[in-house]
């Protein structure tokens, strides 16, 4: 029994040898076409085509990447979105501005568009007591340009 209990904890430990990797070197290159990290001593690293990209090795290539809307700050506008979270209607207050080409957009999360509403006056009443609940954005627009984007909660 003592055996087996040495041999089973001499193979548990070359599992976690095997997560380790001493590098000579690295660094990173960059230039007008894009940036390279390199290591020295690495293990191994394949990369195949067709679509199809394998990578072996410690050091894995990643891409960040970041998603959003823009706001436009030129436009000085004050505008007040509220009960937030909501379990029915939803008001949206503008304040400071003449009330002429705006228009608002509800999407989802998912991205897609619920609905897209003139804005007529300084209160404007967005129904939201037929959604789910969930959570939605509310994208403000003077003409095509976004403005002011709120983060809506439905209860």
């Amino acid at each position: 029994m003592k055996k087996i209990l040495l041999l089973f904890y001499l193979c548990a430990a070359q599992f976690c040898i095997a997560q380790y990797s001493v590098n000579a070197s690295g660094g990173s290159i960059s230039g007008s076409s894009g940036k390279i990290d390199y290591s020295v001593g690495q293990i191994f690293f394949t990369t195949k085509s067709s679509g199809v990209s394998v990578s072996e090795g410690v050091q894995q290539p990643f891409e960040i990447t970041t998603l959003g809307i823009s706001q436009n700050t030129d436009v000085k506008l004050e505008m007040v979105i509220y009960p937030n979270p909501t379990m029915a209607d939803l008001t949206l207050s503008i304040t400071n501005r003449s009330i002429r080409n705006l228009n608002y957009q509800l999407v989802e999360q998912s991205g897609r568009l619920i609905s897209k509403t003139e804005i007529k006056e300084q209160q404007t009443v967005i129904p939201m007591q037929t959604m789910s609940s969930g959570v939605y954005i509310l994208v403000v627009l003077d003409h095509s340009t976004p403005i002011k984007t709120f983060k809506i909660i439905k209860k």
